[in-house]
This record gives structure tokens, sequence and C-alpha cells, in this order.
């Protein structure tokens, strides 16, 4: 006799099944790798003192947008707008689609229009109603030194190649049986990535002796 689920086992799955569809629908959707900019760009702009935008023409994203946002606003539907819970998730599904919104609009006011609705700006207030984002970025400038080096100048520069040379044959001394796969990858949005059982550095960035300790 197959025991019939309880109304809590039923809820729970379905709670289950909507965040698997959030989860699956999100999964191409990589904003740091959207928005970052090329070395080459990112030099310029800080050699003119960041006083002028770029003129970089961002490429395609690698997905089709309205395809995802259909599926966001499928999910939208089938969950229950009177349920607490699915609220959370049906609130969590519109954010991804309006982040896929907002890549679409790089390198434009629209884009800084969404991320701000998103995600605030520098001058909104935090829980408290007095302290902002701006307030805890200077307080945290000022507790590390007021943006002096600490500790002594690092010298020489260490390149991509070379530098996943050393983590191999440091990582090496450690994973004697489950080995980590150190390779440079040119997908990488930061200088560094780990992963389960690898570790990717970004090619054309180039470390310190320090960083890599």
């Amino acid at each position: 006799m197959i025991a019939r689920k309880s109304s809590r086992e039923s809820y729970a799955e379905g709670l289950t099944a909507f965040s698997t569809r959030i989860i699956a629908a999100q999964t191409p959707i990589r904003i740091l790798h959207a928005i970052t900019w090329p070395d080459w760009v990112r030099r310029r702009f800080f050699e003119q003192h960041a006083e002028e935008l770029p003129s970089f023409e961002y490429p395609g994203l690698r997905y089709d947008v309205p395809a995802v946002q259909r599926e966001f606003r499928g999910i939208e539907r089938d969950l229950d707008a009177s349920d607490p819970v699915h609220r959370i998730l049906r609130e969590t599904s519109e954010q991804y689609s309006r982040v896929t919104e907002m890549l679409s609009a790089r390198g434009t006011a629209r884009f800084h229009q969404i991320s701000r609705e998103l995600y605030g700006a520098p001058a909104d207030p935090l829980l408290d109603r007095a302290t902002t984002s701006l307030d805890l970025a200077r307080h945290l400038g000022e507790a590390l030194g007021g943006g002096q080096r600490l500790g002594p100048p690092e010298e020489g520069r260490i390149s991509d190649e070379e530098a996943a040379s050393i983590l191999r044959g440091r990582l090496g001394r450690f994973f004697k049986e489950d080995s980590v796969v150190v390779k440079v990858s040119a997908r990488l949005t930061v200088d560094a990535a780990a992963g389960a059982n690898n570790l990717k550095v970004k090619r054309g960035s180039l470390f310190t002796r320090r960083v890599l300790k």
C-alpha cells in the first residue's frame, strides 16, 4: 500500500520544483562576465583619471534574452501570490528577469536606472536608515589606512603562466592523491577562480608574490 503524502510534504516538493526552475532559468546569466571591460579599456579609463566613460561596444549576451524572460514570467504566473513563500520566490524570479533587462541595456542610461532599482545607490540608506553604502566604504577606507599601502612595496610582477606554474607546485605538495588542475583561462572576469578540483588564472593578469602566498 502506497502511503499518501502529507500536505506539508507536497508543499515542500512544490517549493523545491519552483526553486529548481528558477535556478535553471538563471544559470546562463553571468553578471560580472557581461559587464567587465577588457583590460585595455580598464587601463585607459584609469589612465584618464576615471573622468569619462570609455567608448566601448559590449559584445552580445550568450543566451536568448526573450526566451529567458519568458521562462521567468511563466514561473511567476505559476506561483501563488497569496502564499508568503511563493511571494519570495516570485520576487526572486522578477529580479532575475530585471537583471536580464539591465544587462541588455549595457552602455546606456537605462542600465544605470535598473541597477539602482535592483541594488540601490551609494547614497541610499542602509537598514538603520542613517548610514549609507558610501559612509561604510569611507569608514572601511579610513580603517584600512586611508588608501595608503599596507606593508612594504612589492617588487616584481608575475605573468599568468608563471603564476599557474607556481600554484601547481604549491597545491601539488598538499593534494597528492586528489590532484587540483591549475590552468590559464581567457574567460574569467576576475584574476583567479577556484572550483571543486580546479583553479583558473585569468589570461593576461599580473600577480605579486604576496598574492600568490
